[in-house]
């Protein structure tokens, strides 16, 4: 005849295995957040305004992720933590393009700013905007529109066309 004490060491051997199990799965789920260059990488410019203050250039990086992320959320965490520490220099504006991966948006992109601009925001994931040093827009995309303000974590309902 089994002990209480046997039940109990049962029970809580299964509520460990469970929750072990449920932690490995979600780690597999969501697995680290991959960001590879996108060519043109960096692209530097001088904006009228800047010409006539005598400021700094601004700066756009562009990436792709290698592991298309499906939970926006972990996605999100991960890139914040990624961007949050990025020293972003003396720029007025340092903007930061993340794209999925794609058959034409990959490691063998050799395009430049103008052949992304407007012609791939269907597969913009998340874009982010520093002003002078200090994260001021973080957006998760989804075709084309902003659907979550990461910096305020709010769900943006309804969506709007990124622009």
């Amino acid at each position: 005849m089994r002990t209480a004490k046997y039940h109990i060491f049962k029970i809580m051997l299964s509520i460990f295995i469970l929750s072990g199990t449920a932690c490995i799965k979600k780690k597999v789920n969501n697995a680290p957040v991959k960001l590879l260059p996108l060519s043109p990488f960096t692209y530097t410019f001088t904006t009228p305004t800047a010409k006539k203050d005598g400021t700094t250039s601004s700066k756009n990086e562009y990436f792709f992720l290698n592991n298309n992320q499906e939970t926006d959320r972990f996605l999100i965490a991960e890139l914040h933590k990624k961007f949050k520490i990025l020293d972003t220099g003396n720029y007025p504006n340092h903007s930061i393009y993340i794209y999925n991966k794609t058959e034409t948006l990959n490691q063998n992109f050799k395009g430049n700013r103008d052949q992304l601009k407007g012609l791939h925001d269907d597969d913009l994931r998340v874009y982010i905007r520093y002003k002078m040093g200090k994260m001021d827009l973080f957006y998760l995309l989804k075709d084309g529109k902003v659907v979550y303000d990461g910096l305020h974590q709010i769900k943006i309902d309804p969506p709007f066309e990124f622009d």
